[in-house]
């Protein structure tokens, strides 16, 4: 083989490593660098066939080398040497195995692109015009311009100074490869993390970017509202408006005449005016989305990748199961499935009778695209994107999550605007505010969310299997052995969350239960002659062996699979038991539910319509189990 081509054989035929410094312009300009055939020299790369992803926008799997830079576009010739030496570095990213050991994929490859074009704005403010001008001292000036940076009058989170900084590594990595490039080590006392400031404290505290509970718990409050109580309204008065609107036209009257029937046909259903509608048509299909994702733990791409029909029920068994496509593994896309709760169903058949419409016009779109390739005369290019078209359409027209832009001509896709759609209810639907401010909610905190639900509800492994009526005792059985990675998710943070709850009992003075007591009595045995680093140490290896679960009044370390407990559904149907059971341990966080325990025993007490030994043992609880429970997580010793 030459020693100027390299073949990657694991990322596609296409691609061939060309030694780019060894190439002329004029052969550098005929390389391919993609699988849609863009060239090289091509103004745009385009990425369309590698991304399956729906939810992806088409600006984002493209490569634009024509954008603005200052009052000339980088295409410009004063920018020559360092548009041809980015080129080569975003091609040789394309060609040669990271250090992870396979070629970076184009999702990651092209938010590096925009991670390069900071770089480049940077240096044109600076008149520099070419890599290899960059020094260290200057490397330190982007650093401290990188980190001072603001977006819409915040700065820049410590995560985005990072993959900033991080191109710059990259740079250098690749410098063989680039026609001028950095040959220096851009942070010699470390790497981008050191100099973006991102410690490992920082990572490990967003690691887990769920949702918090006040403000997870009213989100799903007022999205299974919309679901179950207003959907039935929206969705008829949504039919029935474009009924009146298409039905008009047909009978060769006016726009005006059907815009007026349609705004009176809305009415009819409490509605304004259709603009209204509008804007509840477009809460309830985000609220579908966020019960959807809520209780499933899916990412956004598996999202918009659900179709019609991707919901299957075993009856006899109970089970409900949601279909759909999974694109983290690999460059491969599988197809598993999730189980969920019956509101999921509920949010599914919602979305399918709410896009029989705009279904309905997509078909249209399709047949009249066809019928342009039969009777037109067109060009072979007009052909060619015609047909591009119809099979983009064909692609989707069974998917759930379907909109219609106006701003662009009534083309209908994939939802791809999701954030900015949650970001919309939580203003609109008055989401309660964290520490004062409204929650900035992403799509991914719902699979963050999920994970921490499943966990503090039912954090045994064995007894989240038996609640997904699995026998196996591999994780993997809990959903699909395709989504490896969700339940590897849910196994990390349960290590993590019975570490801290570990720590939390050794070190609590508001301990109950007959476990909390044994903890407080010999909790000076426990870690005598040990240091602090050592007792950390020593917890966190209990962290891999400890059952722990949560019983909604005590936390159950008790193993269901071993004796006679009932385990978990002991404490939960009878919270006398965590008084005798050494497993049942009660802190703080569970003193509303006595609290509230109190509340309704006390009013039972009151009640004419209960017997004499029924007000015994009631009080005899309230004074034996639940008040004392109270005392002693409340501080009060020996209660």
């Amino acid at each position: 083989m030459s020693s100027k081509t390299e073949v990657i054989r694991d990322y596609g035929s296409f691609v061939s490593h060309q030694k780019l410094p060894e190439l002329t312009l004029k052969n550098k300009k005929l390389l391919t660098v993609s699988a849609d055939g863009s060239k090289y020299g091509d103004s745009i790369w385009k990425f369309y066939t590698e991304i399956p992803q729906d939810n992806v926008k088409e600006s984002a799997m493209e490569i634009r080398w024509n954008f603005k830079v200052g009052n000339f576009k980088f295409l410009d010739p004063k920018y020559s040497e360092l548009l041809n030496s980015s080129k080569d570095f975003i091609y040789s990213l394309r060609q040669r195995p990271s250090k992870r050991g396979g070629a970076l994929k184009p999702t990651s490859i092209i938010r590096l692109f925009k991670e390069l074009k900071a770089l480049i704005y940077w240096m044109d403010s600076k008149s520099i015009y070419s890599f290899g001008f960059l020094t260290p001292a200057l490397i330190e000036s982007y650093v401290a311009h990188v980190k001072s940076t603001q977006r819409n009058g915040k700065a820049i989170s410590l995560g985005t100074i990072q993959k900033r900084l991080e191109l710059l590594d990259k740079l250098r990595e690749h410098r063989n490869d680039i026609t001028q490039s950095i040959d220096f080590a851009p942070f010699p006392n470390g790497g981008s993390y050191e100099a973006s400031g991102l410690t490992s404290e920082h990572q490990k505290n967003n690691k887990f970017d769920y949702i918090p509970d006040e403000v997870a718990i009213d989100i799903a409050d007022k999205a299974i509202n919309y679901i179950q109580d207003r959907s039935e309204n929206i969705i008829l008065a949504h039919l029935a408006s474009k009924q009146a609107y298409e039905s008009t036209l047909e009978n060769g009257l006016s726009k005006s005449v059907a815009q007026r029937r349609e705004r009176e046909a809305v009415q009819k259903y409490g509605f304004d005016k259709v603009k209204t509608l509008t804007k509840e048509i477009g809460q309830l299909r985000t609220s579908c989305y966020i019960v959807i994702d809520f209780f499933s733990g899916i990412r956004d791409s598996e999202m918009s990748s659900l179709n019609l029909n991707c919901i299957e029920s075993d009856e006899e068994e109970g089970y409900i199961w949601i279909h759909g496509k999974s694109y983290k593994v690999a460059h491969n896309v599988i197809h598993p499935r999730w189980m969920t709760p019956p509101i999921v169903k509920e949010a599914v058949n919602v979305l399918t009778r709410l896009s029989i419409w705009i279904r309905k016009a997509l078909q249209g779109q399709i047949q009249t695209l066809e019928n342009s390739l039969l009777v037109d005369v067109i060009g072979p290019q007009k052909q060619k994107d015609i047909t591009k078209e119809i099979a983009r359409m064909k692609k989707i027209e069974n998917r759930l999550f379907l909109v219609m832009s106006r701003k662009k001509g009534n083309s209908i896709d994939v939802n791809k605007t999701i954030h900015a759609q949650l970001k919309g209810f939580m203003l609109t639907q008055n989401i309660v505010k964290y520490c004062g401010r409204t929650w900035n909610l992403h799509p991914h905190q719902f699979r963050k969310t999920f994970v921490r639900f499943m966990v503090k509800n039912s954090v045994n492994i064995r007894y989240l299997q038996e609640h997904f009526k699995h026998i196996s005792l591999s994780m993997t059985a809990w959903y699909d052995i395709d989504d490896v990675e969700l339940v590897n998710e849910i196994a990390e943070f349960h290590k993590e969350f019975t570490g801290e709850k570990l720590n939390e009992f050794f070190g609590s003075q508001e301990l109950a239960g007959a476990g909390g007591d044994l903890i407080m009595s010999n909790r000076r045995d426990y870690f005598a002659g040990i240091i602090a680093e050592d007792k950390m140490q020593i917890i966190e290896s209990m962290s891999d062996t400890v059952t722990l679960r949560s019983t909604g009044v005590s936390w159950c370390l008790g193993d269901v699979e071993v004796g006679e407990c009932s385990g978990v559904h002991g404490c939960m149907i009878s919270p006398a038991n965590v008084k005798h059971c050494s497993q049942a341990i009660v802190t703080p966080e569970f003193l509303p539910a006595w609290e509230n325990m109190e509340r309704n025993n006390e009013e039972l007490l009151e009640r004419d319509d209960i017997g004499v030994h029924q007000k015994a043992a009631i009080s005899s609880f309230l004074m034996q189990v639940v008040k004392p429970t109270i005392k002693k997580l409340n501080g009060v010793p020996n209660a």
